[in-house]
């Protein structure tokens, strides 16, 4: 066993509570550990053969909760990924572990959960393509700026110029909705009723997918928990109940969304603790 006047814990993080026990012992306040910034598994088999498309803007929100993030999306071969998810995974990572990773994601394809704009927005596409037919014709940038007030920055485009005449939903993705509807392809747009626009509404606004667990891959790229904040001095990172023990990174109660959030907040706490530790040191020297 080492003796040592100081000590700094940067093992990162244990996500199932590896390593935690130890310092529970000597006084310190946990947040229970749970893995944060993951994959979802989804359980719809058609969804998944869309495997590869993206979506520059679309709102997440686990089913149930107020937990909704939106950004940009990627189909997988085992549900979604990308930054959307990744945020719905940060949001709700305590939540999400408390259900077993099981429950209900809701995807409003569009940008948008407004039923109503959107069932105004499918009305407008049957009054002027209603001799076409439904996998012909998809909801159109232009559309989606006029009826909706979608602006290119709600769009995920930021100031990019955008072709107006095109569409935010794939094609494949298109006909996975409307197959979702009960509609075929081949269905002129006149024929489309009330209980049609109704069901296709709910689908681009709130399309629920249950949900079957995290990635496979155990892929989560931080942990949420750790050492809480009240038990460490935020201006050396020491141990409030045990003298000379410092901590960094991971093993802090510190987890955040993607885009190198997280690596700052690892560097910050060393150079903090590095600080700390060196003060202290020659604090006793003197």
């Amino acid at each position: 066993m080492a003796h040592c006047d100081q000590l700094a814990l940067t093992t990162g993080g244990a996500p199932h509570g590896e390593g935690y026990d130890a310092l529970k012992a000597t006084g310190h306040q946990l947040e229970k550990p749970c893995p944060s910034l993951f994959n979802f598994r989804l359980a719809d088999e058609s969804l998944r053969q869309l495997s590869g498309i993206t979506l520059d803007h679309v709102l997440l929100t686990l089913a149930g909760t107020k937990v909704r993030t939106e950004g940009s999306l990627l189909l997988t071969h085992q549900g979604i990924s990308g930054p959307a998810a990744l945020r719905l995974s940060a949001h709700g990572a305590r939540l999400l572990a408390e259900r077993n990773y099981r429950g209900e994601i809701l995807i409003s394809w569009l940008g948008t959960p407004d039923f109503d704009a959107t069932l105004s927005l499918l009305k407008e596409m049957q009054s002027e393509f209603s001799g076409k037919t439904l996998g012909a014709v998809r909801p159109t940038f232009a559309l989606l700026h006029d009826l909706l007030g979608l602006t290119p920055a709600d769009l995920g485009r930021g100031d990019e110029k955008i072709d107006y005449s095109s569409s935010p939903l794939p094609q494949r993705l298109w006909h996975h909705l409307l197959l979702r509807a009960e509609l075929t392809t081949d269905r002129r747009w006149s024929e489309l009723g009330k209980k049609n626009f109704n069901r296709l509404a709910t689908l681009l606004t709130a399309d629920a997918y249950a949900l079957v667990g995290r990635g496979t891959h155990k892929d989560e790229f931080v942990t949420c928990g750790g050492v809480s904040l009240s038990s460490v001095n935020a201006k050396t990172m020491e141990s409030k109940s045990a003298p000379g023990l410092f901590f960094a990174g991971e093993m802090l109660d510190i987890d955040a969304l993607t885009g190198g959030y997280n690596l700052t907040a690892a560097w910050v706490t060393a150079y903090v603790a590095a600080h700390g530790m060196a003060r202290q040191s020659e604090a006793k020297a003197e």
